[in-house]
């Protein structure tokens, strides 16, 4: 089914702050699933289980235009939304504050796109 921009943002959101860390592998670079429970905020709209293996490394759009099933349910939404979204995450680690720095990443992504942010 289907996912509108807003809930693909309340799926990152919730999920990231929930989990409290980035999802990166071994070399420092963000995933959409480290393989031990741990999600990018694009990889938190998918469900559990879905394999990503191949595809970590590829940006939200690469995954789009080659209609990778990972991802079908986001085709309704903007892909430049979706990038965003997925910068988000990938570019909040500064500092050692990355939770922080997420919090404030989706907040302007909020305000920028007219979403409203989830409580938790």
């Amino acid at each position: 089914m289907a996912m509108t921009l807003q809930e693909a943002f309340n799926a990152s959101y919730i999920g990231v702050i929930k989990q409290g860390r980035r999802s990166i592998d071994a070399n420092g670079n963000c995933v959409y699933n480290d393989g031990n429970g741990c999600k990018c905020g694009i990889g938190h709209t998918m469900p559990d289980g879905t394999d990503v293996s191949g595809c970590n490394l590829s940006g939200v759009r690469k995954l789009l235009e080659v209609r990778y099933p990972a991802v079908a349910h986001l085709s309704d939404i903007d892909v430049d939304a979706l990038m965003e979204l997925q910068g988000c995450h990938d570019l909040a680690e500064f500092n050692g504050a990355f939770i922080s720095n997420f919090t404030q990443n989706m907040k302007f992504f909020a305000q920028a796109h007219h979403l409203t942010i989830p409580t938790i």
